[in-house]
């Protein structure tokens, strides 16, 4: 079942996100936007690392997700 309000993360919505970074072999933080501005966004058109695509997908609004970003689905650098 659906959260009441309906508003649901899905391909070409904006969406907007308070995150911490953090790297996983060591918990410490490399980026944050807590206590700012949230980080907005559309879904789905590539305005993001896949990874952020993928795990902010289907969520509700208030939700809370822990994301792990394998390599893969983050920053290419050429």
């Amino acid at each position: 079942m659906g959260k009441p309000d309906g508003k649901k993360a899905s391909p070409g919505k904006t969406v907007y996100v308070l995150y911490i970074g953090k790297l996983e072999k060591n918990d410490k933080i490399f980026d944050s936007n807590v206590g700012r501005v949230p980080f907005k966004f559309r879904l789905g058109v590539g305005q993001v690392i896949k990874g952020w695509g993928v795990g902010v997908y289907g969520m509700w609004i208030g939700d809370k997700r822990r994301l792990t970003i394998p390599p893969s689905m983050g920053y290419v650098f050429i």
